[in-house]
């Protein structure tokens, strides 16, 4: 090292403003080398380390300006992760005045905004840093993922095109673009990129991940819990990459018709993120096809009291109730507010019919699945609720009619409510 960042004019002592004491106390080591590897991160670095090596860096001096950015940006960039975007920002601000025209700087900051948040902000540093430097591949990135959040998958795709003209062979690339082509419902070319980075890499985690969602999206769930044991078995880098596989693989078993496998998976995402109200959800609806119906209203009960205003967990709860026979009055409560939150859907429709024909309100009962079927026509569960509804009241060529039909169009469509003592 020839020279300390003084020479840079920031008038800068032994301890700069950007190594406190207990951090420059705490290090002893004053291996350069090592010191740069560390800055530098990876998979194997801690990300206190990593600060705490930029931090010795920027303290000890450096041999350029150019060298300082790079102290600082990397020192940003773990922060970002760590969760301390403010104190990012600040290495930011000082990195510019160092650089005004650094395309990493710009880059940095806008993974910075993003995490904050402010998507426009953000793609307005990555638009400068693509400025200064048409083919810099983090920006066309981050900038993709920065458009995905905001809702706009044309944007974010067209950048992940770029993406993969820069680096044909980052599976990285193909796999986001795979999950863009997922959220325009487009599952073919989903499953080519996804293949295509398998291809690249055959034990590319993510990947697996992903292709997972598109099965089950098909709803091929051998093919997902495949990808799934896949994905688990390579064990992501990140932690939180974890419940949602858990979560994924146990919907699959649940709708391949593993109820004890599925709850198994649930019950170790819950165990991971315990507040996962998705989770919650998904495992009360696997215990109520199993029959455990006080166990799947403790879920919900759960569910409602983290989100109060969601509809989907306000609406199981309505039909738990409704298969239990007890707190009708609340259950009422719950259909009533759930088709409130979420007007026309016709599954919650069809809770409060079933509802109404526990109350032996037939004639509302009817009118309910009236309206589920008019949004859709082929929903079982509607038109055997009507055939209940219908039955009471004494039609029976109708009722016979609804019952026929919902049987075919689902053959096991009577079984939660025969479950309940619910038959025709």
């Amino acid at each position: 090292m020839r020279g300390r960042l003084i020479g840079l004019g920031l008038q800068v002592c032994l301890i700069l403003p950007w190594l406190s004491p207990s951090e420059a106390r705490a290090d002893t080591s004053r291996d350069a080398v090592v010191a740069v590897a560390q800055c530098r991160g990876g998979k194997k670095v801690a990300l206190d380390v990593q600060i705490l090596a930029c931090s010795r860096i920027l303290n000890t001096g450096g041999e350029s300006r150019e060298y300082a950015v790079w102290a600082l940006n990397e020192r940003a960039s773990a922060r970002i992760d760590k969760g301390d975007v403010d104190g990012a920002l600040s290495d930011i601000g000082i990195a510019l005045q160092l650089e005004p025209e650094s395309p990493v700087t710009f880059a940095n900051r806008g993974r910075a905004y993003n995490a904050k948040g402010d998507h426009n902000r953000a793609i307005s540093d990555y638009d400068k840093a693509i400025e200064i430097n048409r083919d810099f591949y983090p920006a066309y990135f981050d900038r993709a993922i920065a458009f995905e959040q905001m809702g706009n998958p044309d944007r974010a795709i067209a950048d992940f095109d770029k993406v993969i003209a820069l680096k044909p062979n980052d599976p990285a690339g193909y796999r986001e673009r795979g999950d863009m082509w997922m959220i325009k419902n487009d599952t073919d070319r989903a499953l080519a990129d996804l293949d295509h980075a398998l291809e690249i890499k055959p034990d590319y985690e993510p990947a697996f991940g992903s292709r997972g969602d598109v099965w089950l999206k098909r709803k091929e769930w051998g093919k997902a819990i495949s990808d799934f044991d896949q994905a688990l078995r390579l064990k992501p880098d990140s932690p939180a990459r974890i419940p949602p596989l858990y979560y994924a693989r146990g919907v699959a078993w649940v709708e391949s018709g593993d109820l004890d496998r599925g709850i198994a998976d649930l019950d170790e995402s819950l165990r991971l993120r315990p507040d996962n109200v998705l989770t919650l959800e998904a495992r009360s609806s696997a215990l109520q096809r199993k029959g455990q119906l006080d166990k799947a209203l403790v879920d919900l009960d759960k569910a409602i009291r983290l989100e109060p205003d969601n509809g989907y967990a306000l609406n199981g709860r309505c039909f738990v109730r409704g298969l239990r026979n007890r707190d009708l009055d609340d259950a009422l409560a719950d259909c009533d507010r759930a088709i409130h939150l979420l007007p026309g859907q016709p599954a919650i429709l069809d809770s409060r019919a079933f509802l109404r024909f526990r109350r032996a309100e037939y004639a509302q009962a009817i009118a309910d699945t009236d309206a589920s079927l008019a949004v859709d026509p082929k929903f079982a569960d509607a038109m055997f609720v009507r055939g209940l509804a219908e039955k009471a009241l004494g039609r029976i060529s109708a009722a016979a009619a609804d019952l026929a039909a919902a049987r075919a169009a689902d053959p096991t469509v009577g079984d939660v409510y025969a479950s309940s003592g619910v038959v025709p």
